[in-house]
């Protein structure tokens, strides 16, 4: 039964990523080379920018628009999600680099969490964090027996702004080889995929809280850290880690340690 459930949570990322590619809207620019095939972006967006006299989406320009997901359009996804960006994004500011990081990044129309933005991380190592979207605090649910996927009353996103990574690179629909040995390896890469990240959609200075679950008990804290030692509010303003379930060190050790 349990491998049912993971086919058939595989079946539907899948069904994401292929039947979604396929409408993909090119830009020019230097932009371009940030995104691939990867970005989930529906012929419908342009038409819908204004809502109610207000912007719909608040941060579609022609730099993102190569990011932006079709609300009305996912698969299986028989609601509108609202305002949200996926793609790929290099670890180094190397237009050729072919180490990617893949990102799903929703904003808050909270207004009190507008100035800062919150990262999600699985664990594993090797574990996608799309897992984490769909199963525990993304804007909607795909949960274990039922057919479809259902809306998230309690989604991280109505607080924060929020972005799901698959990372380290090897992770999930990441792109590249992996070439990660240490926490400290896996660190220098994240940052620089975030550097790409706050420079395309403009998020300079905002306040940033790291969570995660299970194995990112040492992503979490590894990246907050290096964060915090580059000593760049610009970027890396990190206020405050939270861990789920962690794993803090070796499994040999934590099988003898007291809780």
């Amino acid at each position: 039964m349990r491998d049912l459930k993971l086919s058939l949570l595989f079946l539907f990322l899948s069904a994401l990523y292929v039947a979604e590619a396929r409408r993909l809207v090119g830009i020019n620019g230097a932009a371009a080379k940030f995104a691939g095939p990867e970005a989930f972006i529906g012929h419908a967006i342009a038409g819908r920018e204004i809502a109610n006299g207000k912007p719909r989406h608040r941060f579609l320009n022609q730099n993102t628009q190569r990011f932006a997901v079709d609300g009305t359009g996912i698969p299986e996804v028989t609601f509108d999600v609202g305002e949200s960006y996926a793609g790929l994004l290099p670890i180094t500011k190397d237009p050729d680099e072919n180490q990617k990081l893949y990102f799903w990044f929703f904003p808050t129309d909270n207004a009190q969490g507008q100035e800062e933005i919150t990262i999600w991380l699985n664990g594993g190592p090797g574990c996608s964090s799309l897992e984490g979207f769909l199963q525990e605090n993304g804007p909607f649910h795909w949960q274990y027996g039922t057919f479809r996927p259902v809306r998230n009353p309690w989604s991280w996103h109505n607080l924060t702004n929020m972005i799901w990574v698959e990372q380290p690179v090897g992770t999930g629909f990441s792109e590249g080889e992996p070439t990660v040995t240490s926490e400290e390896d896996v660190a220098e890469q994240f940052l620089g995929f975030f550097r790409n990240f706050i420079d395309l959609f403009d998020l300079h200075g905002k306040k940033i809280y790291i969570a995660g679950e299970s194995y990112a008990g040492l992503y979490v804290p590894y990246i907050a850290d290096a964060m915090h030692a580059k000593n760049d509010t610009r970027y890396y303003n990190i206020q405050d880690i939270l861990i789920f379930d962690p794993t803090i060190n070796e499994h040999a050790i934590l099988r003898q340690a007291y809780a």
